[in-house]
This record gives structure tokens, sequence and C-alpha cells, in this order.
């Protein structure tokens, strides 16, 4: 066994090879040291100029054990190794992902200061975010009734969530004390330059779910989620938030899956999105309670750095450790991640009555027959008036074309448009039987 050094503009290698191999296996050693194609390379002996072709073999060369050769390449068409790595640097410094770099790849020379605002740069301090972007969440009284009287009917024999539908207000900011200002650069993260927003929830969908009394599994039904989602666009409405159930037996609002949740769905449908829980009290009455995980938390998530804790639900394990009380640990108290976020009712034009679909219960409701009957309960109103409910609207996409039908339909039910809406009532008439 010869040992050959090979030299280039990547460095100097040694390679082991055996008399009968080919310049070409030392041209694919060379490859797998520097990533260059090994046919874009070039070989000769040590200061000689004419190539080695790739069929002689290292005897046949007369490279004897402790040689120089060296390699070349077109640098217009290859980087060197040296180049990419210098390039994935410059984009490390440049997206400010300073984590991968070392001291001396950042900067030659460093003073204590500038080593303590670095560190103070890349540390990450959780904080807690006082003021939740979204100012009030006002939900609609109708949807929040019927949301409470399954869960009161079923005796929480199952947990439930669903998507809620509405729009967004301007808000009133909040108007921190000259004492919370001080905290701010200390312990507390009052974003008072954000835009606060109030929430309208107008209606709620349950998706396709598996409900036990432990909790809630979406299940794949894409179908009915984007009819939903377009639904409630030509109503003028977007999500705005989720709704979900639990017993009540717990000590903190948000749980760590429940967080990691609310983070992805924040960063998906925008900072005022809106997390609301409907959970028995002392006497057994519904309550609902509205919350937002922090920016902090929703960044975290995003850089892929939280992950739930299966041994205590309460607290999330950071991928990296980060300062909390002055002190560097993976382990995050939920409560430092969770803003409390107002609630009030309102009174939106929907209406509720027509069984929601994929509810426990109404499947055998999902029909022509009690399409009628809600329709017939509601004959006194204006027939805009009677179709202006959104699980009986989202039911009639199995019948109506979302493409041609709903368009109109939803303008008139936005509008609240009688003579718009009466052109579908014979068609939808027709459809149950109502003469």
């Amino acid at each position: 066994m010869l040992l050959i050094r090979a030299r280039g503009k990547d460095g100097t290698f040694r390679l082991e090879l055996s008399a009968d191999q080919t310049v070409l296996d030392i041209k694919k050693l060379i490859e797998k040291e520097t990533s260059i194609p090994h046919s874009s390379i070039s070989v000769t002996k040590f200061r000689e100029k004419t190539p080695l072709k790739n069929t002689d073999t290292v005897q046949g060369s007369q490279l004897k054990h402790g040689d120089m050769i060296e390699f070349v390449y077109d640098t217009t068409q290859h980087k060197s190794k040296q180049e990419v790595e210098e390039e994935k640097k410059s984009q490390l410094r440049d997206s400010e992902d300073l984590d991968n770099l070392g001291l001396r790849e950042r900067k030659k020379h460093w003073t204590l200061s500038e080593y303590l605002d670095l560190v103070n740069q890349v540390k990450i301090t959780i904080k807690h975010q006082k003021y939740a972007i979204c100012s009030t969440a006002y939900l609609d009284q109708l949807v929040g009734q019927s949301f409470q009287q399954f869960l009161l009917q079923t005796r929480f024999q199952f947990q439930r969530f669903a998507f809620l539908y509405g729009e967004t207000k301007e808000g009133k900011k909040p108007q921190p004390t000259e004492e919370e200002k001080k905290k701010a650069t200390k312990d507390e993260n009052i974003n008072v330059d954000d835009d606060y927003l109030d929430v309208y929830i107008k209606v709620l969908f349950e998706p396709k779910q598996d409900s036990t009394p432990e909790g809630f599994k979406q299940v794949e039904d894409t179908v009915f989620n984007d009819r939903a989602d377009t639904l409630a666009s030509m109503l003028g409405m977007k999500k705005v938030g989720w709704i979900f159930s639990h017993d009540g037996q717990r000590e903190y609002p948000l749980l760590g899956p429940e967080i990691i949740k609310a983070a992805e769905y924040q960063s998906k449908y925008g900072p005022s999105f809106v997390t609301i829980t409907a959970c028995p009290n002392e006497i057994g009455e519904i309550q609902f309670e509205a919350y937002q995980v922090s920016k902090q938390c929703v960044e975290l998530w995003e850089k892929g750095l939280l992950s739930e804790n299966p041994e205590n639900l309460e607290f999330l394990i950071a991928k990296k450790q980060v300062e909390i009380e002055r002190k560097m640990t993976n382990d995050i108290d939920a409560l430092l991640l969770v803003s409390n976020v107002a609630i009030a009712p309102h009174k939106s034009s929907f209406q509720v009555g027509f069984p929601p679909r994929n509810r426990p219960g109404n499947e055998m409701f999902q029909n022509m027959v009690e399409l009628k009957s809600v329709l017939l309960e509601r004959r006194s109103q204006k027939f805009v008036q009677r179709v202006s409910d959104f699980d009986l609207l989202l039911f009639l996409t199995d019948y109506l074309s979302l493409s041609s039908d709903f368009p109109g339909l939803c303008e008139a039910v936005l509008s609240q448009n009688n003579s718009q809406a009466t052109i579908f009532e014979e068609l939808i008439n027709a459809y149950c039987g109502i003469n």
C-alpha cells in the first residue's frame, strides 16, 4: 500500500493506494474529499504540466510512496470546499443564526464587552407577554349556547374542538402603567407597538374527530374542511380561533400539547388567532375563557425549538437551553407562554338550529327531512333569515354548487338581501319537499 499526497485549491489530502489502482480511482477519492465531480478533475504529477490519463495505474505512472500529485478543476464551474463553507457561514451571519458559528468565525478579535453583548444576543430569555394581541374575543351568544348545551347534555362524555370563523376589527391598545413600562425591558414583554385586534366570532365548525372523555383527535376530512373554509370565505369570514372543551380538572389554563397547537395556529392564521376553552366551574356551569400564546412562543415553535413534556404537561421542553429567572434550563413553565384575552358576548346575523355536521348523534339528522323541519319552524321569518345558518348552508353544499349557486346565495345572506335570496327559495323548498 502506497501513501500519496494530493494537493489542490481545497487543501492537501493523503490517499492510500495500491500499485494497480488507476488515476480514475485517484480522482474518485479526491471527489470524496472535495465534492467536486471526478469527471471535472485533472491530475498531474508534482510540478509537471501533462495530465495523467484515467487508465494509467499508480505503478505505470511511476508514483512512489510519499510522492505528491496536484489536482485542478474549472473554478468558474465549481466552488472549492472552502468557498462553499464560507458561503454557508455568510448566510448564517446574514440570517443572524449565530448559534452555528464559532467565535473565531464571527470575528477574529474580541473584547469582553463585545463577547457579553454577543451572549445576550444569542441567548433566549423567556419573557411573559402580559398583553395578548387579541384584545377581546366576542363570541356569538347562540354559538356559545349551542356548544354549552351539547357538553351539558352529554355530561362530558366527549371532549370536542371546533374552528371559529368571524372577522377582526381594530382593538383598543393597552395602556401600561409607568411601572409596567419599566418592567418591559426586564421581566415582561409588553408589545405596545403592535396592532391590537378584536375578534368577532360568528359561527363554528366542528371538524371530523375522534372524541373521548379524555380528549379529541382530528380525523382527516379534507373535502368538508375545505368546503367549510370556502363557505366561510364567501360569507365574509375567516378562521379567527379555535375552541376546545375539557373537564376542568386542571390548574393550568393551557397544557403543553394545547400550547403547541395554539402556536401552530397563530403562526398559520395570524397573530390575532385566539384559543377559547369550555369547561365546567365549581357548580357545574360551562364557562368560556380565552387565551393566546405569546409571540415569543410562536417564534420558538417556528424554529422547531419547542416540544411537549410527556412526563409533565404543565411544562414544555426547549431543544436548546433558555434563560428563566437568570437560570439556564430546558424546561419552560406553560404559564410563561400564555396571555389572557378578555371574552364577551355579541349577536351576529347567523342563527343556529340545524344539527352541526360531525357532532356525535347528529348523523341521522343530516337529511332533507330535518332541513324541512328547520325551515318550517322559521316560516315567520324572511327566507334570507331562515337560511342564515352556517350548518344549514354547509349541509346544502351536498346539493347546490359551490362554484355557481353559493356565490349568489352567500352574497344575499351576507347583505341580508331577501329579494336576492328568494331566487333560491323555490329550489331549496323543492329539495326538502315544502310546497
